[in-house]
Formats: C-alpha cells, sequence, structure tokens
C-alpha cells in the first residue's frame, strides 16, 4: 500500500543545488569509493539487510493503522448518523454531522509522510545492499530524500541530499561492492539526525499516553476514538432515555415503543463495535510504539555498523528485527 500520494518533482539527483557548496562532500566520498578496498563484511550485509526488512515492516503497519483509526471514527459516525435520521435531518452547523471529523486526511498526512520517510529509508539500504539493477539506485535515493524532506520537523538541506544522491549514483555507475558499502555508509550516516527525527517523531506520536499536542499530526488514535466513544455513548443513553439525538434539530418523527427498541438495540451494537476497535487500536499502537522503541536503538548500532565491522552491535538489530515479527504477528491476530 502506497502510505501517501507523492508531488511531482524534479528529482533530487537532478538538482543538486549549490555545487560549490557541495563539492567537498562529493569529491571525498567518491574519492573513497575509488580508494575502498572491499565492499560490506557478511556481518555489516546481514546488520543492513536485517535493519531495513524490520523498518520497511514497522512503517507499512503505521501507515496502515493511522488509515484504520479514519476507518474506525467514519465506521462509527456513519452508525450514529443512521439513527439519529430515523428522527430528521441532521443539523449541518454541528462538527459531527462530518463523517471525518477529528479524522480528515489532511490531519493524518503529516504521520503517513513519516511513515513513508521510513520505508523509503528502508528501501534504499535494501537496493544498495542486494540490487543487481543500478539503475534502480537513482529512483530510489530519490523517493527517499525526496519524503525525506517532506516530513516536518527534518532538517535536510537540498545541497546536502544532491551530494548524497550525486554519491549513490557514482556508487551505481561504478559497479564495484566497495563503491555500494560506502554509498551505504553515506546514506547512513548523513541522514543519522533526520532519520532519527522522524523515528521519534512516530514513536511520541503513537505512544497510548501521547498529549492533546501531538508532535507530528494532532491526530491522537486515542484522543479521538475516546471522544467518539463519549459522544456515541451520549447518543445511546438518548435512546435509552426516548429522546431524540442532539445532531437532529428539529425531530419529525415519534418512533412507537417496539421502534424505540430497535433502536435501543442498534445503538448497543454501535457501542460494542467502537470498544472492539478502540481495543484492538490499543493493543496495535502499544505495538507500534515499542517497535519504534526498538527501531530507535537499532539504528544507533546500524550507524556504527556501517563504518566498522563490530560483531556486537548486531544485539539491538536482533531486537528490533524480532520486535517488528512481533508487531506483524500482533497486527494479523487484529485483523483475521
Amino acid at each position: 500500500m502506497s502510505a501517501v500520494m507523492r508531488r511531482g518533482r524534479t528529482p533530487i539527483v537532478r538538482r543538486v543545488g549549490s555545487w560549490p557548496s557541495v563539492a567537498a562532500l562529493v569529491v571525498a566520498a567518491v574519492g573513497a569509493l575509488f580508494h575502498a578496498g572491499c565492499g560490506l563484511s557478511p556481518d555489516q550485509r546481514t546488520a543492513v539487510a536485517k535493519f531495513s526488512e524490520a523498518a520497511a515492516t514497522v512503517a507499512d503497519h503505521s501507515a496502515r493503522e493511522i488509515v484504520q483509526v479514519r476507518t474506525d471514527v467514519i465506521a462509527t459516525r456513519t452508525r450514529q448518523h443512521a439513527i439519529a435520521r430515523v428522527f430528521g435531518e441532521l443539523d449541518e452547523a454541528n462538527e459531527r454531522s462530518r463523517l471525518d471529523h477529528l479524522v480528515e486526511l489532511e490531519n493524518a498526512q503529516p504521520r503517513l509522510a513519516a511513515a513513508t520517510a521510513v520505508a523509503d529509508f528502508a528501501n534504499l539500504l535494501n537496493t544498495l545492499a542486494t540490487g543487481d539493477q543500478t539503475e534502480r539506485f537513482a529512483t530510489a535515493t530519490d523517493r527517499f530524500l525526496t519524503s525525506l524532506q517532506s516530513v516536518q520537523g527534518v532538517n535536510l538541506s537540498p545541497e546536502k541530499a544532491g551530494a548524497i544522491g550525486a554519491i549513490v549514483i557514482a556508487a551505481g555507475r561504478m559497479g564495484i561492492e566497495s563503491a555500494r558499502a560506502n554509498a551505504i555508509k553515506a546514506v547512513v550516516v548523513e541522514t543519522e539526525e533526520p532519520i532519527k527525527t522522524v523515528i521519534r517523531q512516530l514513536q511520541a506520536d503513537l505512544a497510548i499516553e501521547a498529549s492533546d499536542t501531538l508532535t507530528l499530526t494532532g491526530f491522537d488514535w486515542s484522543r479521538t476514538l475516546n471522544v467518539e466513544r463519549r459522544f456515541a455513548g451520549a447518543m445511546a443513553r438518548e435512546i435509552t432515555s426516548k429522546r431524540p439525538p442532539s445532531i437532529v434539530p428539529s425531530p419529525s418523527f415519534t418512533p412507537d415503543d417496539s421502534q424505540w427498541g430497535d433502536l435501543h438495540a442498534c445503538a448497543q451494537e454501535m457501542l460494542v463495535d467502537l470498544d472492539r476497535r478502540i481495543a484492538d487500536r490499543a493493543a496495535a499502537s502499544a505495538e507500534l510504539a515499542k517497535s519504534f522503541s526498538a527501531m530507535d536503538k537499532a539504528h544507533d548500532k546500524l550507524v556504527i555498523a556501517v563504518q566498522t565491522d563490530q560483531i556486537s552491535i548486531g544485539t539491538a538489530i536482533d531486537a528490533f528485527a524480532t520486535q517488528a515479527q512481533e508487531l506483524s504477528r500482533a497486527i494479523k491476530i487484529l485483523r483475521d
């Protein structure tokens, strides 16, 4: 699933920016490509592969969950509107007459952009480490750098992005393992802080304890769904008390006792369904928060791994890979 719609742009690798300002970085890095003696060691290759696979998995589930929150709210709102319309027309001035109130796509977009940046980072690493079609290097690099720069709060200058792109393209043209290794090093090391920012934003934004003022979006699943639960509960109480829902300003229909009973049953079914959705989102969000915490630690070790071949660095990356698998299992159970 594509987490976010991409805008047409001139590829970063073709718009390097002010070349004199980045020439030193490019010259030094490309020089390293020529002089490096070997490619990634087996341990380094394993570390990159495990991290990229786990990061892609977590990013995908993150994007899917934010879409699922929107689906959950709209499903519950649809049930409320169906009950309310029995009594008459909805109050169009009431913001709750909109199915997507609180879950508008523009509110979800920043988190989706952040998840996309992580997914594109993982894809670029995997492409550089395992891909045999060097022409894909340019596409993967441009996707990653473009999505990373689109995330709120990320500081990656066009000059640095262009320089990274140039280094990767040079590695692709050389077609040698040492060039790939140095390109991976450049990508990981030069984007260390921006990627760290994205990971921590997503981690904080997905935490169950998230405050009303969020890092990325203001799209707090727990606050949104619990607000929805309060409104749904209020409507159910109105129906139980045989009162028209407040969202209908001028009721034009009065149910008989049998019809009130049917409406009460519908309202209770709505609450049961919403409580299940809230519980599912709580479980998924908790696993996602743990996954981004593990990713944060693994990313620290990845930065070391691409610069020096230390077997001991694998522990955090292995733990992240295991957590990503746990996340997938948990999500599968919730969706089945």
